[in-house]
This record gives C-alpha cells, structure tokens and sequence, in this order.
C-alpha cells in the first residue's frame, strides 16, 4: 500500500512503489479519469454512505504524450503515445482496471506485457529517466568514440548509445543509409522490454561506437585479411577431419563448432554491403562473404553472391590474379567443382606474390567433397 505522508511522517520516509506501464489510446482522456479515480471523484454517492466505505488509495501517474516538449521528434511521440505510467500497488492497479469507467468504455486501460505475457513494473529510479527524456531530450543520439570511417557500420551491427540518462544502452542497427549530409540510421532498442526501431539522422564521423569488440577488430586495418584469416580456422573446422575419430566423437566436435562458429559467421554476414574503394577489394570481399553465407547455410545470400560472382568469372578457365583466385575458391565452396581448385591451386604454385591466405584456404579445402568436372 502507498503510504500517504503526514504531519509526523515525512514525504522522505514514504516507500518508492513500482511503476506499472499501461496502455491506453486517447491520452488527454486517460490523463483526466486517473486525476479524477486518484482523487476519489468516480465513487458514487451511495457507495460513499455505506458504513464500510474507505476511501480509494490515491496514486501517482504519469502519461508522457501529454508532457513531451512541444518540438519533440515525431519518433519520440510515435513510440510513447499510448503509454501510461501508474505509481499504485497491485491491489489498486486491478482496482482501476476493474472500475466502471474503464470496463465499460470501448477503449480500456490495460497492461503492457513482456513476450513472457507479464505485466512491466519499472522503478521508481528507470521512471526518472524516462521522465528526463521526454522532458529534455529529443531522443537523439550521442554516441561515444569514433570509429575510422562511419561508413564501416552496417545492417546487423551493435552499436552502443550514449543519450544522458541512458548511458551504456545498446542497439542494432537495422537500417542505414549514406547521404551528402550525413549518415541516416534506424536503430532497433530495447525499450520496457520490448524492441522499438528509431529513426537518427544527420550523424557524422564520431557518432557511433561498436558495442562489440569483435566487430571492431574485423575493421580495423586490413579487412579482408582478417575476415580471410577468421574464414580459413571456420573452414578447417568444417572439411579437415581428425583421424581416428569415431562417428559419435565426431558429430559431437561438429555440434560444438557450429555452436561456436555461427555467431562468427553473422558476424561477418553483418558486413555485406560494405562499400570498398578498391574494385579488386570489392571483389575479394564478396567472395568471402559467399564462403560465409555457404557456411552458415543462408541460401538465399548464397545464390545472390553465387551468381553475381559466375558472372564476373564466365568464361574463365585459369585465374588472372590473385582476385579471381579469391572468386573462384568462394565458387568452389558454394558448388565443390573440383576444377576451380585445382585452378587457384596452379595459380598459387606458380605466382610468388599470391596472397599466403590463398594458400590457407587450399589447404583448409583439401578434403573437401568435390565433383570432378
């Protein structure tokens, strides 16, 4: 129950109840029938006379549309515009729900749940926040150390935010978009428990930091290098087989590499569309993007890279360099043509300057399954 203070009980000493989140549609209608259930005004008069009456606990309550700033962004209102926060117990939650007023109208006063179907209780401390940003913030973002290039943030990304009041917390990126002024982005963040996407724009050099560290370190100097290097260990772990394993001690090796082996490979499948300024580099990545998505068995990302890369090599018997050396091993681990190994394999043999990663990846694929063609 919330106590209410009084003369020799200071407002200090008053237990913080929960915030219940709540929904409801019209929010200048909600706002004026809780003021009046907190007031007591809804009682009828019979009810008032009854020797037993009490009356109703007030609360506190708080519905975010109403008191946002008058330029606050159209995301900010779009999210929060049904939203309703209760300060009450449970008892007189249920007893608001349970009202007249509410049941009998066409829209009512309900609980926002988590995927679970539990009602969203939130402290009193998480309430400040919010209250915070719909006072004072646009919902922008700040966010805290730069990276090289903004152009390296992609799909699929974490990246951490850095509003005030909501320090350290993290999003994915679900949309970006490159422009003469600036990056525009959509960020998917977990807000009361459920994942709310919204919209930045204009965000430059500066604004946005991995919230893993792993993807930062795919990015930092030589990309394809290091996604190369990633791929070729994940190879090996799919075609060199250990001698004298049994059945069982293999499937068991095999279960334990793809548990670790598949957030790797989304990992690396987040950088699709990067944007290269080098063709040949361009090329090279798309080629290991290929040997991901053969991987991790996306089919459709499969077929996309497995024909863009056939029609960048038609026709093509031998590799020219070390380029189509990196195209035609990604071909040939999408489609196990033996001829495209052996190919690169000749090539490797006989060019001195072919890129060592080359050789790995041979090696790595010596045992793969082939089709001889």
């Amino acid at each position: 129950m919330t106590t209410v203070p009084t003369d020799n009980q200071p407002q200090q000493d008053s237990p913080k109840q929960p915030w219940f989140v709540m929904i409801h549609h019209k929010p200048q209608w909600i706002y004026t029938m809780l003021d009046r259930e907190s007031r007591g005004e809804l009682v009828s008069r019979d009810e008032r006379k009854r020797a037993d009456y009490c009356a109703p606990e007030p609360f506190d309550f708080y519905v975010p549309y109403l008191n946002m700033r008058p330029d606050a962004s159209n995301d900010l209102r779009s999210i929060f515009h049904s939203f309703v926060f209760i300060q009450a117990s449970e008892d007189r939650i249920a007893g608001v729900l349970a009202s007249d007023w509410n049941r009998l109208t066409r829209l009512r006063l309900y609980h926002y749940r988590d995927n679970a179907h539990h009602p969203i209780v939130i402290s009193d401390a998480e309430m400040q926040r919010l209250k915070d940003i719909f006072l004072e913030q646009q919902l922008n973002v700040y966010i805290g150390q730069p990276v090289d290039d903004l152009s390296m943030m992609h799909t699929g990304n974490r990246v951490r935010l850095s509003i005030e009041g909501w320090e350290g917390q993290e999003g994915v990126i679900v949309r970006v978009k490159k422009g003469e002024n600036g990056v525009t982005m959509d960020v998917a963040l977990d807000i009361l428990k459920h994942t709310k996407s919204i919209h930045f724009t204009n965000l430059h050099e500066g604004d946005v930091v991995f919230a893993d560290t792993a993807t930062k370190a795919l990015l930092t100097g030589n990309i394809i290098g290091n996604i190369g290097e990633r791929l070729a260990v994940m190879l090996g772990h799919r075609f060199i087989r250990k001698r004298g394993q049994d059945d069982a001690e293999r499937q068991r090796a095999e279960s334990n590499r793809q548990r670790t082996d598949t957030p790797r490979l989304l990992q690396i499948l987040s950088l699709a569309g990067t944007e290269m300024h080098d063709n040949d580099e361009q090329r090279r990545l798309d080629a290991l993007m290929l040997m991901a998505a053969v991987l991790l068995g996306q089919q459709p990302t499969v077929d996309r890279y497995r024909t863009m890369i056939a029609d960048w090599t038609a026709g093509r018997e031998e590799p020219r360099d070390a380029t189509d050396c990196y195209l035609m091993l990604a071909l040939f681990v999408a489609g196990r043509q033996a001829r495209l190994r052996d190919a690169v394999k000749r090539y490797y043999k006989t060019h001195s300057d072919c890129p060592a990663i080359i050789g790995r990846f041979i090696n790595k694929l010596r045992e793969m399954k082939a089709k001889k063609s």
